[in-house]
């Protein structure tokens, strides 16, 4: 009896050694397998769409072109999640404008965030009498791209064409005059659309006509006048352009 029960102990001591090793092994294997695993990535913190950056600028300095912008005026786009602005440049053709330009953007250089608000980049690789077109986009710390800033035009040559001449307005009609006895009033029908008028006088009806005003509204009082005299005027609107003047219109001012 006792040499069996001597036996059965022996089987159990045996058993809770080899469970003991076999729980061992498996927490070895655990930590083995853990070790120098990397964790899951962890994404930017959420966030609105990206936003493009704020009031892009370009200038010309002496031999570079400085370009300035700030951040993005949209608050729910944290500049922590900005992993870099991507600076894009295109080549403007000669007379062209760049509504009509099918410009082709490469970026040129990346630029990193501070802390501060406003950003500079200045570009020293340019050709002169070449001009350019520059926009930048900011690039996200998930390498997602945002929207477009605003294009920023710069170059020694030129960007746009020219505007066309604007037609000039046609000659004022109506033109009538009143004397009171000290001042000469002036009217005439409105042109829509234009600038200002141009009120000419002379003491000569076919000559001599002299600028004494320029009056937005189509009514023009002259104060400079004397008694017994002989004054001609006539009237001409102003756009883009002067267009031909009125009839001539006499005022005596006789004193009655």
């Amino acid at each position: 009896m006792k040499s069996n029960k001597s036996r059965s102990l022996c089987i159990v001591y045996r058993l809770s050694s080899y469970f003991l090793l076999l729980t061992s092994y498996l927490l070895l294997l655990t930590f083995l397998s853990a070790c120098g695993r990397k964790g899951d990535p962890v994404a930017v913190d959420p966030h609105r769409e990206i936003a493009a950056v704020n009031n892009l600028k370009a200038s010309v300095k002496d031999d570079a072109i400085l370009l300035t912008w700030s951040m993005p005026k949209d608050s729910g786009f944290p500049q922590k999640a900005i992993k870099e602005f991507v600076i894009l440049r295109a080549e403007v053709p000669p007379d062209t404008k760049i509504e009509d330009c099918v410009c082709v953007y490469k970026k040129i250089y990346s630029l990193s965030p501070d802390k501060s608000r406003s950003f500079q980049y200045t570009d020293r690789e340019f050709i002169k009498g070449q001009s350019y077109a520059y926009k930048v986009v900011i690039l996200d710390k998930n390498n997602k791209a945002g929207r477009d800033s605003n294009i920023a035009l710069a170059g020694y040559g030129k960007v746009e064409i020219k505007k066309p001449a604007a037609a000039a307005p046609n000659a004022p009609t109506g033109l009538t005059a009143l004397y009171t006895q000290k001042n000469i009033v002036l009217i005439w029908n409105e042109i829509p659309g234009i600038e200002a008028y141009k009120v000419y006088r002379s003491l000569q009806p076919d000559g001599g006509f002299a600028s004494v005003g320029e009056p937005v509204t189509p009514a023009f009082t002259d104060r400079n006048v004397e008694p017994s005299k002989k004054y001609y005027y006539r009237v001409s609107a102003v756009t883009d352009t002067e267009g031909p003047p009125s009839g001539v219109i006499e005022v005596i001012t006789e004193i009655k």
